[in-house]
């Protein structure tokens, strides 16, 4: 069990470093993600306890606010399909 706590330190430790450097926090780390994974807005939101226009608003940020480390990494940042303009 103790190498199961450390591994889980570790990678708790990585995802912080690489959320970061990325400029971004700990919530739309998780939303970019999951978002990432293939999930739709409705599975995130009733995961993340929050509204499903929220979670494409989150997305429009992460993608419009992408910094040269993220466009480094893939190039070009996609701008969302259909994306929410806040109210």
């Amino acid at each position: 069990m103790a190498f199961m706590r450390d591994a889980s330190a570790a990678f708790i430790d990585r995802i912080d470093a690489d959320a970061n450097e990325s400029n971004l926090d700990r919530f739309d780390f998780a939303v970019m993600l999951l978002l990432c994974a293939g999930y739709e807005y409705s599975e995130i939101a009733r995961w993340l306890k929050t509204d499903e226009k929220y979670i494409q608003r989150k997305e429009n940020v992460i993608a419009w606010r992408a910094s040269a480390f993220e466009k480094d990494l893939v190039d070009e940042i996609p701008e969302p399909d259909n994306p929410v303009w806040p109210h």
